[in-house]
């Protein structure tokens, strides 16, 4: 699971706590907002006195300048099944969804 060179740990996972418990008090890592903001092992920085956690404001406006985007990448020929989650995903629904697991919606 972990791949450690000289002076780089990867974790072939999406975990902050554990990266940063591997790390001890040398660790930097990268999260989500959803994902750190009620860490007590963690914490947020703030960049140009700005954090991301303060309102969604703050994210939507590009004000926090470390931001990145998802993407959706299926085969150019896709199942029904794959058709009608893509249609959830930016339905008014879908993005409700988005919302409540603290990613900012597409609208």
């Amino acid at each position: 699971m972990l791949q450690i060179v000289p002076t780089l740990l990867h974790i072939n996972r999406d975990v902050t706590t554990p990266t940063l418990r591997e790390l001890k008090t040398n660790g930097i890592s990268y999260t989500t907002v959803a994902q750190a903001k009620n860490q007590t092992t963690v914490r947020i920085i703030p960049i140009n006195g700005i954090s991301p956690v303060v309102n969604r404001a703050t994210i939507n406006n590009y004000n926090y300048p470390l931001t990145r985007h998802i993407f959706l990448a299926v085969p150019n020929k896709t199942s029904l099944v794959v058709r009608k989650f893509l249609e959830f995903a930016v339905s008014n629904q879908g993005q409700n969804f988005v919302q409540q697991v603290d990613f900012v919606p597409l609208k």
